[in-house]
């Protein structure tokens, strides 16, 4: 196997193509000519490989692209959202008691009387 085969092969295997049977238009048999000149599989494997790695720079500048948006959105949200939780956190803290395990049996049961006896 020469060097720019094995370049070839591993080239377009990046791609997800392991054989190079698919560049071929005429497929040979013992007993046919050639009908497809050597250049012209040479010629579409030089465009094939340019388009598949063209292809693939844009849809990974895509990809960038639309992490970056995301990420911008993201970020401009972020303050509303820091102050929502707070204004949560303020309110569920509001809403328990402050004293400790043992002694908020107590002072429940304590404003609980205060309240029936209004």
């Amino acid at each position: 196997m020469n060097p720019i085969l094995s370049f070839e092969l591993l080239f377009f295997a990046v791609f997800g193509q392991t054989t190079t049977d698919q560049t071929q238009i005429d497929k040979m048999t013992p007993n046919t000519t050639r009908t497809q000149p050597y250049w012209t599989e040479y010629l579409f494997k030089i465009v094939f490989g340019i388009y598949m790695l063209v292809s693939v720079v844009v849809l990974i500048n895509l990809l960038i692209a639309m992490m970056s948006d995301t990420y911008q959105r993201i970020q401009a949200q972020s303050d509303i959202e820091w102050k929502y939780g707070l204004s949560k956190l303020i309110r569920n803290m509001h809403r328990t008691s402050t004293a400790p395990s043992p002694m908020n049996l107590v002072t429940t049961w304590f404003v609980w009387i205060v309240e029936k006896v209004r």
